[in-house]
């Protein structure tokens, strides 16, 4: 019984003496909800092309490879995913945009449930 015991003890000093992980910052996975890093997908512009109809087109940038694709956002809600694409621009897929009317895009890197998103970036269709 006496080994059991010192066992015990031993494994309790060891767990209250280990410092707690709460202000330890994390910037190795932007997929972790704890992830303190820069951000690994910016929109660099937005353009409108004029043609058959009207469309927005955001170009970004990414620096981080480890993803399934993008995901496109206006005002917060989803608008188009591209898996893998290696093009670093999106067309918006849904119908013209409104002119004069300012819209708020977001590109976010996903990786199974896991997302990362660029800087909120607002854009006036001329």
């Amino acid at each position: 019984m006496k080994p059991q015991l010192i066992i015990v003890l031993t494994l309790l000093l060891l767990v209250t003496s280990c410092k707690k992980l709460d202000n330890i910052s994390f910037n190795d996975n932007p997929y972790d909800k704890d992830y303190d890093g820069p951000r690994v997908v910016k929109i660099d512009t937005i353009t409108t092309e004029f043609g058959v109809g009207v469309k927005n087109k955001i170009y970004y940038t990414k620096s981080f490879d480890n993803n399934d694709g993008i995901r496109l956002y206006r005002n917060g809600f989803l608008l188009t995913t591209q898996y893998n694409s290696v093009i670093h621009s999106v067309d918006i897929p849904d119908s013209s945009p409104t002119s004069g009317v300012t819209y708020t895009y977001e590109v976010r890197l996903f990786l199974g449930s896991g997302e990362t998103s660029s800087e909120p970036f607002s854009y006036t269709t001329p």
